[in-house]
């Protein structure tokens, strides 16, 4: 809530409201495949997702501020693919 109507009302925030918003559907996409599997959530979807973050993080931060756990964003749907959906 907050993010959408006080944050993103200030257009020099976009990028970050943009990486916010790509990490959380990220994150609601991996919880489901974890808790559901690859029925629910296709590992494609988990790809899709990790890279939109990745592009929208940069685009607001720049690339200088990746660190690894952006890199093992991009296991997570090799992984899923691997165990039947992602896990720990």
């Amino acid at each position: 809530y907050y993010a959408d109507n006080v944050i993103a009302s200030n257009p020099a925030f976009l990028p970050q409201v943009h990486s916010f918003r790509a990490a959380h559907d990220f994150l609601c996409l991996t919880l489901q495949s974890k808790a559901l599997g690859n029925e629910s959530v296709d590992p494609a979807m988990l790809d899709v997702a990790a890279s939109r973050h990745l592009a929208a993080f940069r685009a607001a931060y720049g690339a200088e501020h990746f660190m690894p756990k952006h890199h093992q964003y991009m296991q997570v749907g090799g992984h899923a693919r691997k165990n039947g959906g992602a896990c720990d």
